[in-house]
């Protein structure tokens, strides 16, 4: 039987999928959740109740809506957990564009995985959101690279690297992620109050 190209392509990313999810929900479940203060801790918990109930909520509905978690998925209890809000590193597969966890920014230890046929169509879902706050890209494809820098509708792209910015760049978001920014030359325009003055002055 003869595979079309189309088929092919779609059995390659399938190969490169599965090896790749399960690298990364082994090292999801490596991550120590904890105190803030210890220095092996990686995540600690929700600032307060509303918004571990909000990851919550996202996790559950895609889960109702068909999407598979791997890892996680569920609030930490327990010895150590009883006083927080705290929730496991979650891994889910199976999420669609049109889930809210796709959609709204989670702020939560939960990573949905989307497959995607091309790099066209990796872009075009990135920036299919009403939020652009940071973008991370994985290549070593200078073409990729520059067509990201240009294309890619976020405040901050990481590329071959995690998050983490330094002071002297300008930490922003663009669409409804946030309003301005801070650090850099343009995050000083935050503490000034600027005066225009127009005067004739005849000496």
């Amino acid at each position: 039987m003869q595979i079309s190209g189309e088929e092919k392509l779609l059995t390659d990313l399938k190969n490169l999928m599965k090896p790749f999810v399960e690298a990364l929900v082994e090292e999801v479940k490596k991550i120590k959740v904890g105190d803030p203060h210890h220095a092996e801790t990686v995540v600690g918990p929700k600032v307060n109740r509303d918004e571990l109930e909000k990851v919550e909520r996202y996790v559950q509905e895609a889960r109702g809506n068909g999407a598979k978690i791997l890892t996680g998925g569920n609030r930490l209890k327990g010895s150590g957990y009883d006083r927080g809000h705290w929730f496991e590193p979650t891994v889910i597969t199976g999420v669609s564009q049109n889930m809210r966890i796709m959609q709204d920014e989670v702020f939560g230890p939960v990573i949905p995985v989307m497959e995607f046929s091309d790099f066209d169509e990796a872009l075009s879902l990135a920036n299919d959101s009403r939020f652009g706050l940071a973008a991370y890209l994985f290549t070593k494809d200078m073409d990729r690279v520059m067509r990201a820098v240009r294309d890619l509708e976020c405040g901050e792209l990481y590329i071959n690297r995690g998050p983490g910015e330094s002071i002297h760049g300008y930490h922003t978001g663009w669409k409804q992620s946030g309003i301005g920014g801070d650090d850099g030359k343009h995050g000083l325009d935050h503490y000034l109050q600027r005066k225009t003055v127009y005067i004739r002055y005849n000496a």
